[in-house]
């Protein structure tokens, strides 16, 4: 979006604020003054800004500028409507504008869970996030008056092509023949089935430490307007492997067989079927995020997405080079990936 686009959506955002939320003891009465008061806050992977609005000297609220033309404004209100009458943890809303894209929720501060996590915490936080989970997943029958959008082959099809795309053809120069566009949609398949095979449940779809805050000691929840109806080990996955924080496999493994007892929809299932699920699933995660990360860098010019490959790439081959029935893409992997790979990386770390 260039910047005289942003600029009138900001200017219009600030008059749609005071439209809605002028009190005369505390705000200035005119656009100009009102815009000086409005804070950027750094941004995340979408086109969403956030600007904080000190509203009173106590009291700070967040504007929220969604292009409508990229962002669901509407998904974000209907879930945070059910989710709160629920008890699950999510901003309130103040206002909210779907057609032009604008919102007014509850500031919930600047604490991320991530910088926050270490060995001796991490139990803690992540036991309260596998509470949340539970609410989250138990919140299927309760939404009349918005659908869900199913996480179905489609869909999950679409976002492993992400991979080939951006991360194989775009990033890495990789051009595939016939035979091994066919390996590869071989292993998208079974990927897929297994995403379908699971028990289906509420998804957030973007579950992990920089999503979610915390006020007062307690978690909350952001960036849940691309929650689907999908496989109940997703966000699960999404929470353990986190992007953007590593834990060593053993751990991942100890808190899976530990909290995955309390996802009801897993039970009478046997743990080495739920961890086959959680490994996919993670797998199907991590492939579409190379190429989402790609992406971010290509499109949309935000190369700090570019220092998370490592790790992403990690989880990757994790699951492929372990995976009897993914012998034929390791090979591929180990032979013409994973070479491009570490001549990219290394002479990235050379140059830095």
């Amino acid at each position: 979006m260039s910047t005289n686009k942003m600029d009138k959506r900001y200017l219009k955002l600030c008059q749609w604020l005071q439209d809605k939320y002028v009190d005369q003891r505390a705000l200035l009465n005119t656009q100009h003054e009102l815009s000086k008061q409005l804070v950027p806050l750094q941004g995340d992977a979408s086109q969403r800004r956030y600007f904080r609005w000190n509203v009173t000297p106590k009291h700070a609220v967040i504007a929220v500028d969604a292009p409508p033309e990229v962002e669901n404004t509407t998904a974000f209100v209907a879930i945070a409507k059910q989710w709160q009458l629920q008890g699950i943890p999510v901003p309130e809303i103040y206002f909210a504008d779907s057609q032009q894209g604008f919102l007014l929720i509850e500031d919930l501060g600047d604490q991320l869970l991530l910088p926050l996590l270490n060995q001796d915490n991490a139990q803690y936080y992540y036991g309260q996030a596998f509470n949340i989970l539970q609410q989250i997943q138990q919140s299927t029958s309760f939404f009349t008056d918005y659908s869900l959008p199913a996480y179905d082959q489609t869909f999950l099809q679409r976002e492993l092509d992400l991979f080939h795309e951006w991360f194989v053809v775009e990033f890495l120069k990789i051009e595939l023949n016939a035979i091994h566009k066919k390996m590869l949609q071989r292993m998208f398949e079974q990927i897929i089935d297994c995403a379908l095979q699971q028990p289906q449940v509420v998804v957030h779809r973007d579950f992990h430490a920089r999503n979610l805050m915390i006020t007062n000691d307690v978690l909350r929840v952001i960036d849940f307007q691309g929650a689907v109806k999908g496989p109940a080990t997703y966000d699960p996955v999404s929470l353990l492997k986190d992007c953007y924080i590593c834990w060593p496999i053993e751990q991942v493994k100890h808190w899976w067989a530990d909290w995955s007892k309390s996802l009801a929809v897993l039970n009478g299932f046997s743990p080495e079927q739920t961890w086959q699920w959680f490994q996919w699933i993670g797998l199907q995660r991590h492939l579409k995020v190379l190429g989402l990360f790609v992406r971010l860098f290509k499109r949309e010019k935000k190369a700090r997405y570019l220092q998370d490959l490592p790790l992403v790439v990690k989880y990757v081959e994790q699951v492929i080079l372990s995976e009897s029935d993914f012998a034929d893409v390791a090979s591929w992997w180990q032979d013409v990936l994973q070479p491009r790979w570490l001549n990219y990386y290394q002479t990235t770390k050379d140059s830095s």
